[in-house]
């Protein structure tokens, strides 16, 4: 799993210790800020990254759709507060995501398996142990092959473009703490 993290920094001691005597105030609206903010940014990453007819480039960051259950399936955690600090996550479920998120290379075992080609005259003999018949189906033998998928990452990548939303919703919650 990667994380992306956002830190408030504050360069003034003074104001510093007045956030401290705040702090559970402002964690908490910090909390509910993050859930606003999560819900933005699955959106984004629904329209901006998990959109369109593919393939497309791995460093575009984004996959096509080709039956939308990756794209329905992307969701936040809800933020928790831990200490003094305030953690959620954005994924999804579905279990090939992380191949395209984190990319993969290795060899993968291919079963025995059957697909339609174009209808000719039987031949035998291919790399992969297919037998080709008149009637439009292939069979094609178990095999291994090596597999390369790199890494484009739609989610950290849309988490980060909103990165600048993030931090301006934390800034705002903080000064709104201070000055109330």
């Amino acid at each position: 799993m990667s994380a992306v993290t956002i830190q408030i920094r504050v360069d003034d001691k003074g104001l510093e210790a007045r956030l401290g005597q705040y702090q559970k105030t402002v964690l908490a609206k910090i909390s509910k800020e993050m859930d606003a903010v999560n819900l933005l940014t699955v959106g984004h990453i629904q329209r901006a990254r998990l959109t369109g007819k593919g393939p497309f480039p791995a460093e575009l960051g984004k996959l096509g759709v080709v039956t939308g259950r990756l794209r329905g399936s992307a969701n936040a955690t809800a933020a928790k507060i831990s200490g003094n600090q305030v953690a959620s996550s954005i994924g999804t479920n579905v279990r090939y995501a992380a191949i395209h998120e984190f990319g993969f290379t290795g060899v993968v075992k291919v079963k025995p398996h059957r697909r339609k080609v174009a209808g000719r005259d039987v031949f035998r003999g291919t790399d992969a142990g297919e037998e080709q018949v008149a009637s439009g189906v292939g069979f094609v033998g178990a095999h291994a092959r090596n597999l390369r998928i790199p890494a484009r990452a739609p989610f950290r990548r849309g988490i980060e473009d909103k990165i600048a939303t993030y931090e301006a919703a934390f800034t705002r919650v903080c000064k709104e703490a201070i000055a109330g």
